[in-house]
């Protein structure tokens, strides 16, 4: 216990006194992406961009360093140049899942619909049981699309691989309103607030499918209640 202590303290000491400048020799990767994280948790990304480039530099093979700068270049407003790292990680490994999750809202952004449907396909390839990968694409189909059947279909996916997300929830709550089955929607937006209670945008959903549902007339309510 006490030589773990002190090896704790031997390696914050070197990643709190070691800048780029002072780096000879390649160091292993984890102490690279350490010292940039922590470069990172200080808001001094220019610094963390120079590490993640000398890791490159020493370890051009791996996806890491390549992903964590699309990352941080996605922060700075400079789309292109983190759209070109999230390809370069892709180059690296077909099955790098980070890399495709974050490459598909870069294309989304850019306009490009195919590619991100591409890649929002690929996530789930490679992790079919992640309830967050369908619901992403759900987000895609219903918000960009328009293929409100599809996103009903992903969404239900993540709901039923996880069935205490609250995100989950919300999002199909949102679609079953813009469906107009607002009865269905408030329960999922009911639900979604038990697991999270304080959601100012689930509350405002919510609102808004109280308000137009209680606007509606009675008999109209009742026809949709009878045909959804």
């Amino acid at each position: 216990m006490r030589k773990a202590i002190c090896l704790l303290f031997v390696f914050s000491f070197a990643v709190s006194n070691i800048s780029p400048e002072t780096v000879e020799e390649p160091e292993p990767l984890d102490w690279y992406l350490s010292l940039a994280e922590k470069y990172l948790s200080e808001w001094k990304a220019y610094e963390a961009i120079e590490v993640f480039e000398i890791a490159m530099m020493h370890y051009p093979e791996d996806t890491r360093p390549y992903i964590r700068l699309g990352d941080i270049y996605y922060n700075l407003n400079n789309f292109a140049l983190s759209l070109e790292y999230f390809n370069r990680a892709v180059e690296l490994d077909r099955n790098s899942l980070g890399a495709y999750v974050e490459r598909a809202h870069l294309h989304k952004m850019f306009g490009n619909y195919e590619d991100a449907l591409a890649d929002h396909n690929m996530a789930i390839y490679l992790a079919p049981e992640d309830d967050d990968l369908y619901r992403l694409r759900g987000m895609f189909f219903r918000d960009i699309l328009g293929n409100f059947a599809l996103a009903l279909a992903d969404f239900n996916r993540a709901i039923e691989l996880n069935m205490f997300s609250y995100n989950n929830f919300r999002q199909r709550g949102t679609l079953l309103a813009k469906l107009g089955h607002f009865e269905a929607a408030l329960a999922d937006l009911n639900q979604a607030l038990t697991f999270n209670g304080e959601s100012t945008v689930t509350l405002a959903s919510r609102g808004s499918v109280f308000f137009i549902w209680a606007d509606m007339p009675k008999h109209l309510r009742t026809l949709m209640l009878q045909y959804g």
